[in-house]
């Protein structure tokens, strides 16, 4: 079992960004050559006209979800086991360990990130540098936020190599855009800890 430690107020967007990020990821972990391949996903990029890249992720995330709710088995599933929506409170997720503790690895690592962001945040009001400085800053925090999310999605990923390369090359973005709908829960402090159990 997986428990997200969330805080604060959610509104019902919240709860649906974290549940589609970690139900997309959790999917990803557990995808086999069974699952969705190259000329499906060609065949649904041509299908649509895509009016940005932004839409383009968006669609062929949506499509592979889809597709993994239809033909995951029942052993397979992830599960919401509780909400506890209390302040603080969390969300229980039940699935297969190893892709749960991949998740639970991702989601981790953008915790810490985030946490060393609000600390360095924190000591920033407290030092006086001029905003050159902090502009060459925060660019450089949201490469190495990306740097982040690309490299828990190729690990995430390392999962199942049973797929080809060219499969993990279009799933390395979808896994990235599944954790930029957590990351902006965990920047506003609203999902601040995981913890992993049996049960």
């Amino acid at each position: 079992m997986l428990s997200l430690k969330i805080e604060r107020q959610w509104e019902p967007e919240d709860f649906i960004e974290v549940l589609h990020g970690m139900e997309s990821l959790y999917y990803k972990a557990i995808m086999s050559r069974r699952g969705p391949f190259i000329p499906e996903l060609y065949f649904v990029e041509r299908h649509y006209p895509f009016s940005s890249y932004d839409d383009r992720l968006n669609a062929l995330n949506e499509w592979l979800l889809k597709e993994a709710r239809m033909t995951a088995s029942a052993d397979m599933r992830l599960l919401i086991r509780r909400i506890d929506y209390a302040s603080p409170g969390s969300i229980d997720f039940v699935g297969i360990g190893k892709a749960l503790e991949a998740v639970d690895k991702t989601l981790g690592r953008l915790i810490d990130f985030f946490t060393e962001r609000h600390k360095r945040k924190e000591s920033d009001k407290q030092a006086k540098i001029d905003t050159g400085i902090k502009e060459i800053e925060l660019a450089k925090e949201q490469e190495s936020l990306r740097a982040l999310q690309i490299a828990n999605a190729r690990e995430l990923l390392a999962l199942r190599r049973d797929y080809r390369e060219e499969l993990e090359e279009i799933l390395v973005p979808l896994a990235v855009r599944d954790q930029e709908k957590l990351s902006s829960r965990i920047a506003e402090q609203k999902l601040v800890g995981t913890k992993q159990s049996k049960g």
